[in-house]
């Protein structure tokens, strides 16, 4: 998390970020316990202040919390990812399509840079910094809409796909082809082609949806064997 971004948030709200950060990268896995007191420790803030912030995780459906048995990380369904992406899908497409009519040059500069670090990270052997790069393009379609309540939706349904979209992306096909995916958004807006960027944007969250799609049947093929 940014420091200056930092600076805006509560103590809870940061903490928050944190364990987010933690769930996001997979350290508290799906279904994990989150223990308040362990919290506490670890991040060295009150109890009260972790509560505050595991009800703000639970708002936003990245942890669940049952009454007297505490918190954990929320552990979706393939149908409930499913059920998620479509949504992003359809958020996403109409962003793109309005990011693609008003062509914003500064906008453009930024997608720009962010492609190349996506491009010149998707051959790495971790997937980390290319997620991390179409992330970041990824809301900054959202912000760049033109609307804080579109951007705003996009950014709840992101943060409750991340984890399963920084999985989808460990194969270095799959981060080929989304290298490709977000060439073809980014020459869309360019030539603000709104029809190519609907389509462009649709491919790239139903790619990663049906990567992750196989991930999750696979591991259910395991825990059955």
């Amino acid at each position: 998390m940014a420091a200056d971004t930092a600076l805006f948030l509560t103590l809870s709200e940061q903490v928050a970020q944190r364990i987010a950060d933690e769930i996001l990268n997979e350290r508290f896995a799906s279904g994990a316990r989150l223990k308040e007191v362990d919290l506490a420790t670890m991040y060295g803030v009150s109890r009260a202040s972790i509560r505050e912030a595991l009800r703000l995780l639970d708002k936003r459906g990245l942890v669940w919390i049952e009454p007297r048995r505490g918190a954990s990380v929320t552990q979706l369904s393939p149908d409930e990812v499913d059920d998620l992406y479509e949504i992003r899908a359809t958020l996403l497409t109409v962003a793109a399509r309005r990011v693609a009519a008003r062509a914003d040059p500064a906008l453009l500069d930024e997608a720009r840079a962010l492609l190349a670090q996506a491009v010149q990270h998707a051959s790495d052997a971790s997937h980390g910094k290319y997620f991390e790069a179409v992330y970041a393009l990824s809301q900054l379609i959202a912000e760049g809409a033109g609307s804080e309540r579109l951007a705003a939706l996009i950014r709840s349904f992101s943060q409750q796909v991340a984890r399963y979209t920084r999985l989808s992306l460990r194969g270095g096909e799959q981060r080929r082809k989304s290298a490709q995916g977000w060439r073809r958004l980014v020459r869309a807006i360019e030539t603000r082609d709104t029809a190519m960027a609907e389509h462009a944007m649709r491919q790239l969250v139903t790619g990663s949806q049906e990567a992750i799609r196989e991930i999750l049947r696979e591991r259910s093929r395991k825990i059955a064997a």
